[in-house]
């Protein structure tokens, strides 16, 4: 069985406002019925989640497994797992062994999976073999060796791609035997996946419970590990700042400046603050700033009053403010918006979740908004001399 999201819209969003009551639910539960039908008993492999109202259908496939079976009736649809499952989350690898077996598995959230597992073929240790002994104990060793080799040969296929670049944030070794140090400290192990290590751990059990466990006792370490990349990044940011550089730009109205004048080439946006918030209207923003400069230039002698010329000045650059803070045309939120703008010309976004403290710092004093620049500019005259 799978999850059921069913809800009814609004009853502003019908043609009729009709009361929510239970000829609606029967109405959006025989439309669930019919999505029902049309998988024909095939379910996803990430299970599937249906929402739908008295007139509106629809069947989504989650980008992650769901775990649980979920019955939601409301005014509204309930898409917070959904949007959870969309968050963008930082991805970690497990090697789980033992002296038999080693598994190696992802976790992105909560959700994990087994991408490979590697077997041993060493023979237990015994202290049987009289004047033979020494000769099965080098067998042996060299057994294990070769075992491990095998899971550095699994490590580096499964965690690296094909450019030799990894999109694991890091990874986490795990075993109740020695064979975890082992990997570790071996030669075999690709030096780029050695740098991705953040913690080995003893475990009481393999398998499944294995990993549950070395979830569990991990947790801190891969906080760390999901900061430190942008504690790296906040920390060339911080830097900038303290050389009082005008290559960097900070603070709403700034950036968004630099922005409109395609100088941003890394921008830093807190996506809790910007995701909501709209997209600024440039179009109503040039128009007020085209307003004001018909309004200054509009006599030809240069004998006018000042404080006259001054008031409609004023009035356009009001109008030009409360554009900019109104939503745009097409109903882009910010975040959207900014992201758009900014790789049209070369920049890329770095979305600063406040998880080390320096991106904490960032999101509370420069209001989660901020750039590097491709050149200074200044909002006085444009590009700023070089």
């Amino acid at each position: 069985m799978w999850p059921r999201y069913c809800a009814r819209r609004p009853p502003a969003l019908h043609a009729s406002s009709r009361a929510f009551n239970r000829k609606s639910v029967q109405r959006a539960l025989r439309q669930a019925q019919q999505q029902v039908k049309l998988l024909n008993n095939r379910l996803p492999p990430t299970g599937v989640m249906i929402f739908c109202g008295e007139d509106v259908a629809m069947t989504v496939h989650p980008p992650l497994r769901v775990t649980r079976a979920t019955y939601l009736c409301d005014r509204r649809f309930h898409t917070e797992v959904l949007e959870e499952m969309m968050e963008d989350r930082p991805l970690f690898g497990f090697v789980i062994c033992d002296g038999q077996a080693a598994s190696l598995h992802s976790l992105v959230g909560k959700e994990h999976k087994l991408l490979q597992t590697v077997h041993s073929t060493a023979k237990g240790r015994t202290r049987r073999g009289g004047q033979s002994s020494g000769r099965f104990a080098r067998q042996r060793e060299g057994q294990e060796w070769e075992y491990v080799k095998d899971i550095c040969d699994a490590m580096s296929a499964v965690f690296l791609n094909d450019d030799g670049k990894s999109p694991y944030t890091g990874l986490v070794l795990g075993g109740k035997a020695n064979i975890k140090r082992m990997v570790e400290s071996a030669p075999d192990l690709d030096p780029r996946v050695k740098r991705l290590v953040v913690a080995t751990v003893e475990l009481s059990c393999t398998g499944e419970a294995g990993l549950a466990e070395a979830i569990e006792k991990t947790e801190q370490s891969r906080h760390r590990a999901a900061g430190a990349v942008e504690d790296e990044v906040m920390q060339t940011f911080e830097t900038e700042i303290q050389k009082q550089s005008a290559m960097v730009c900070y603070g709403l109205q700034e950036t968004l400046f630099a922005i409109e004048t395609h100088a941003v080439k890394t921008l830093f946006l807190n996506p809790k603050t910007f995701q909501s918030r709209p997209a600024p209207n440039l179009a109503a923003k040039q128009q007020a700033v085209a307003n004001q400069f018909d309004a200054l230039h509009s006599n030809d002698s240069n004998d006018y009053d000042g404080d006259v010329a001054a008031a409609p000045a004023a009035a356009a650059a009001h109008s030009a403010g409360e554009a900019e803070d109104g939503p745009a045309a097409d109903g882009l939120s910010f975040l959207d918006w900014a992201t758009e703008a900014v790789q049209a010309y070369g920049g890329q976004v770095f979305l600063v979740k406040g998880l080390s403290d320096k991106g904490a710092l960032f999101n509370r004093d420069f209001g989660g908004i901020g750039g590097m620049l491709f050149y200074p500019v200044t909002q006085d005259g444009g590009e700023a001399a070089q």
